[in-house]
């Protein structure tokens, strides 16, 4: 992440998949989940590029967060988890765990073990010609089992 970069703020949030399986984010970016979707809204705070690199450089944002999966007794031991962003801006890239993230689900975990949490990595590039400003992403999970 460059000096000039983004600010993001942190707090945990959960939502129940279509399966059945809770999704419990610690570590998570702005506002939270908006359960009804089974999204993560990511809030950034874009400052754009240092003024003395001419803006030729992408910004680059990295963060951790944990995911843990729960059910109930009957839960399956894994789950496949995926995750997918309905839309992005124009010159904004986002990938969890090296994997770009497309307007279809994606699969991040083919066997993420239910009752563990796992830490995933998710990156925003911002190419330099986006203005500085807001930037606001959904990315949307699911967890099916195994």
């Amino acid at each position: 992440m460059s000096a000039s970069t983004t600010r993001a703020r942190s707090r945990a949030a959960c939502f129940v998949s279509r399966s059945g399986l809770l999704l419990a984010f610690a570590g998570c970016l702005g506002a939270g989940p908006t359960a009804a979707r089974g999204c993560l809204r990511f809030h950034f705070d874009f400052v754009g590029s240092p003024a003395d690199s001419g803006g030729a450089e992408s910004e680059r944002a990295r963060h951790r967060l944990l995911l843990r999966l729960q059910g109930d007794v009957d839960a399956p031991a894994a789950a496949r988890v995926s995750a997918w962003l309905p839309e992005a801006p124009p010159g904004v890239r986002v990938a969890i765990d090296g994997v770009p993230l497309a307007p279809a689900p994606t699969l991040i975990d083919p066997a993420h073990r239910v009752g563990i949490a796992v830490v995933h990595r998710i990156e925003v590039i911002v190419a330099p010609d986006v203005p500085p400003g807001p930037l606001l992403q959904e990315i949307h999970w699911s967890a099916e089992p195994a």
